[in-house]
């Protein structure tokens, strides 16, 4: 059977869990992950400009550069004091950049599958099956790790909880956050 990997929020995060909620990051612990991932990355960021801008390490990068190439010298030593400030930056912003990787490939894998689910709901509910019983089967049929399959699933089981279908649907509209999904709850 279907089971999620972590904890599914119940209730919709705001500001930075909502924005990794949406990513596909369902722990409740992800936010204070990515912040501590942050924060990593930017002390590491840090120590590595501190061991790069060691006036010794500077001093063999510009005469190493000096060596190489006539003129390469100035270059070397400009790119030896921009550079451990450039590798800070990426690191402190890796998991950023990650997250919002992982949101656009979300998005994209949601916006291909949503049309397909929709057909098949439409002719599901041309063979006299009901919303719920049309969600079901395709749940049977759809991948365990696609993003509209665990969407659905998550769905389903707020139903089955209690909670009022309505609400469920717009808590998916929420997690999802796709115009087209917008269109189709509100319809």
């Amino acid at each position: 059977d279907r089971e999620p990997d972590a904890i599914v929020w119940t209730a919709a995060p705001g500001g930075l869990g909502l924005w990794l909620l949406r990513a596909g990051y369902r722990n409740p612990q992800a936010a204070s992950l990515f912040v501590a991932a942050t924060a990593a990355g930017a002390a590491g960021g840090l120590l590595l400009y501190w061991l790069i801008s060691r006036p010794a390490v500077l001093g063999w990068v510009a005469a190493a550069g000096g060596d190489v190439v006539v003129g390469f010298g100035g270059l070397a030593e400009t790119l030896s004091l921009v550079a451990p400030s450039a590798l800070c930056v990426m690191a402190a912003s890796a998991p950023y950049l990650r997250v919002r990787q992982q949101r656009r490939q979300r998005v994209e894998t949601l916006e291909r599958e949503l049309p397909i689910t929709l057909e098949l709901l439409a002719t599901l509910a041309e063979a006299g099956l009901g919303f719920d019983a049309g969600i079901a089967t395709i749940l049977e049929t759809e991948a365990d790790d696609s993003p509209m399959g665990i969407e659905l699933d998550i769905y389903q089981r707020d139903v089955l909880s209690g909670i009022p279908r309505v609400q469920a649907l717009r808590s998916m509209v929420v997690r999802c956050d796709l115009a087209p999904m917008t269109t189709f709850i509100a319809s």
